[in-house]
């Protein structure tokens, strides 16, 4: 409703507004009148002075022509300087006698004149007296606009306040009262209409407490149900007679007759559970369980997917497609759509909803859905959906943890049935990786299951230190590449590195149940008698005895195959050696049964690696005298990684410690290429790796038979088995070094003597007996 006021009152208040806006606009008036004339004095100020500053100017212009008496002269600029300024009325010249000597006169009708006089002395004596009057109507002109605009801009300004103020007082002053009156009449109304309504709403408030009792109850009754369903939840001891028995306290409340729940696997309705308060015949081929009454349910699949399928258009379908409730009235339903072959099971009902059985976390398709019907004329409550849709979601969460745990309890069954099969899967791993111990775990077994049976061990500790003895390694898995497939000696480090296997191999097993009584083997098996093993430095009976055993089968396998650090030994040369470390390194009784039940053993002979390193040391005759060499591909860029120069194609400098240690060459040839920095830093560095890499070709070319090296840069190596004659100027002919400025500076070192040399780099390379 529109609030109005008295117009008397606001004709009052406007007449108050306008005499504030007059004595505001009388105020700025006075105000611009003080201000105009303080400017009018100001500004006449500013006229006198500047017109005495010009008199004084013309003083001292005429002061000389006055003492030469150039009276011509004085008359000229009085008449010039007259007529260059507008405002000069009258400029005159006076005799100290008061003759007028010249004067300018300009004809004027402007009232707004005045008049300034200079006297002209010089040395006391008065010379001149220079009269001049000046018209200040341009200024005058200026004060009367400035007044104009000052008006006008106070007329503006005390309009403007006025308004705003008027404004102000419109809505701080006027406006609350009127509000006020208003508010004050319509109480009135209200108490009036509050009077005549009280009745009325006792009546209705009344009305609303019965239903909200009747609906509590109500929905006490649900809750009870739902609160009996998931009682369920904990004491259902399967998935079928959990759903089968919640369908039944579903039908159990007066107003659900019937309820149904569909299982969803691959897009369909698979496995349907249902209940009915009013029996119906089973249709064609529809199995009924004995503990269910029959239904108008036909015989699933039902298709959610396949829009041929009567099912899609479903609520429950499209419930389980848009993974949330659906309510239909039965005025909608489709009663002639599957899963019904006799709609009349459900004829009367007021509304259905279709609840899907989400998953955990529910992102993922649901597990499957439920769907109740209700004959209560009020149809479903909102809190009543909201407990049915908990109560889904805890049944979906049911499901998904009776499928998980079936799951689990498969899973668990195969993983105990593949262990054994990925526990190998990782030994071969280990062997692929490292092929120059190919074979090693199956044959540390054999020699085991040997030694354990002629030292009479029970057939449950043979079976046990067999599998021991496969696993043994398996901490290897852990060693890094650049470690466990290194071709050459290992450093300290890497030793260590290596050693730490056992540690890790027992981490792996003691967390596999069926692998447990293993670990221990596998992480003493690398103690020694003496106790100077690892890790823990066991001795004598200390370490385990299945330890025992497997640490000398792992030794035997080691010396009867080519390692790096050694060339393979016949049986009887190995069993030697074992004897030989007997209360050392191993137990005395294990190294006498080893004796025995190994003596008959048949190591590899011809591996498939030896069968290869003969036609891979067809090319390579020198470097099969000292170490392991590649044979497949990998191996081939493996060994290169290690031992190659990148640049050239040339073995390094790793490779050169090694085969200085192997005294299997008598001659070495070091040049170092003296001026290859200079030409570096002239040419830059492609045009010296160039040089590098023709002269190296050229080595290849020169000595097809000998050991190359590029060693730290600038320094080259030759190594041959027997002693050969190269002197510098062979070198200093190669192609690659004519016209570049370098310099070849060759030394031959005699590798036949009886000491091992050590490789260090100061300018160029060294040799030092070590």
């Amino acid at each position: 409703m529109t609030q109005t006021a008295s117009p008397d009152r606001i004709f009052s208040y406007n007449r108050a507004i306008i005499a504030l806006i007059g004595v505001l606009l009388i105020s700025l008036i006075l105000i611009n009148y003080v201000v105009l004339k303080q400017q009018r004095q100001n500004l006449m100020q500013e006229v006198r002075e500047q017109a005495a500053v010009e008199l004084a100017q013309a003083a001292t212009f005429m002061t000389e022509p006055m003492l030469r008496m150039r009276l011509a002269d004085i008359e000229q600029f009085i008449q010039q300087w007259g007529a260059n300024n507008q405002e000069i009325v009258r400029f005159e010249a006076i005799t100290p006698l008061g003759h007028s000597l010249t004067a300018f006169q300009r004809p004027t009708i402007s009232e707004h004149l005045f008049v300034l006089e200079k006297r002209v002395e010089f040395a006391d004596t008065h010379l001149l007296t220079l009269k001049l009057e000046k018209d200040y109507q341009q200024t005058e002109t200026i004060l009367v606009q400035l007044r104009n605009q000052l008006l006008l801009a106070s007329l503006s300004v005390s309009i403007t306040l006025g308004i705003i103020l008027w404004l102000l007082f419109r809505f701080l002053a006027i406006k609350p009262l009127e509000q006020e009156i208003y508010r004050r009449h319509r109480a009135e109304e209200e108490l009036a209409e509050i009077n005549r309504s009280l009745e009325e709403r006792v009546r209705k408030r009344t009305r609303e407490i019965k239903e909200l009792l009747d609906l509590e109850i109500y929905l006490r009754e649900i809750m009870q149900t739902v609160s009996d369903i998931n009682g369920l939840l904990l004491t259902a001891p399967n998935l079928k007679t959990l759903l089968t028995q919640a369908c039944d306290r579903f039908i159990q409340r007066k107003n659900y007759k019937f309820c149904w729940l569909g299982l969803l696997e691959q897009g369909a309705i698979q496995t349907v559970y249902h209940a009915s308060q009013a029996p119906v015949a089973p249709g064609p081929g529809a199995a009924t369980p004995p503990s269910a009454p029959a239904t108008g349910l036909d015989t699933p699949p039902y298709s959610i997917d396949d829009p041929r399928s009567p099912f899609h258009h479903h609520p429950a379908a499209r419930s389980l497609r848009d993974h949330q409730s659906v309510i239909e009235t039965s005025e909608l339903y489709p009663h002639s759509s599957p899963p019904w072959h006799q709609p009349s099971a459900i004829d009367g009902f007021q509304q259905m909803i279709t609840l899907p059985l989400s998953q955990p976390g529910g992102t993922k398709q649901p597990l499957g859905v439920l769907a109740v019907y209700t004959w209560r004329p009020e149809g479903f409550e909102p809190e009543e959906i909201t407990m049915l849709e908990e109560l889904a979601g805890d049944l979906g969460f049911a499901i998904y943890s009776f499928r998980h745990r079936e799951e689990l309890n498969r899973l668990n069954a195969e993983r105990t049935a593949n262990y054994e099969e990925t526990i190998l899967t990782f030994v071969n791993m280990i062997e692929q990786r490292d092929t120059y111990t190919a074979g090693h775990t199956q044959r540390v077994a054999e020699y085991s299951l040997k030694i354990g049976r002629q030292m009479g061990l029970p057939k449950e500790e043979i079976k046990r230190l067999t599998k021991s003895a496969i696993l043994h390694d398996i901490g290897k898995i852990a060693t890094p590449d650049a470690v466990l497939m290194k071709p050459g000696r290992f450093t300290p480090l890497e030793h260590d590195l290596i050693r730490l296997h056992t540690v890790a191999g027992h981490e792996m097993l003691a967390g596999i149940d069926m692998y447990a009584n293993l670990a221990e083997i596998v992480l003493y098996h690398h103690e020694r008698h003496d106790g100077s093993g690892y890790p823990d430095r066991l001795a004598g009976d200390d370490i385990p005895l299945l330890a025992r055993i497997l640490a000398v089968a792992d030794a035997f396998d080691a010396i009867t195959t080519n390692r790096v650090y050694q060339s393979k030994s016949d049986v009887p040369t190995a069993l030697k050696k074992l004897q030989a470390m007997s209360g050392k390194q191993f137990h005395p009784e294990v190294v006498e049964a080893a004796v025995k039940a190994l003596a008959g053993a048949t190591p590899p002979d011809r591996a498939a690696r030896e069968i290869g390193e003969e036609r891979f040391c067809t090319d390579h005759r020198a470097l099969c005298r000292f170490s392991q060499t590649p044979l497949s591909d990998l191996e081939r860029e493996r060994f290169a990684y290690f031992f190659n120069d990148q640049l050239t194609g040339l073995h390094n400098e790793n490779f050169l410690k090694s085969a200085l240690q192997s005294n299997q060459y008598q001659s070495l040839y070091l040049c170092h290429l003296q001026g290859l920095a200079r030409l570096n830093k002239q040419q830059g560095w492609e045009k010296g790796n160039s040089i590098l890499r023709l002269f190296a070709t050229e080595l290849q070319t020169r000595f097809p038979e000998a050991l190359l090296f590029r060693v730290y840069g600038n320094d080259f190596a030759v190594m041959n088995e027997e002693y050969q004659q190269i002197s510098q100027e062979e070198f200093a002919a190669f192609n690659s070094l004519v016209d570049t400025g370098i310099s070849p500076i060759v030394r031959h070192v005699d590798l036949t003597k009886e000491q091992s040399f050590t490789l260090d780099k100061l300018d160029q390379v060294e040799l030092s007996a070590s």
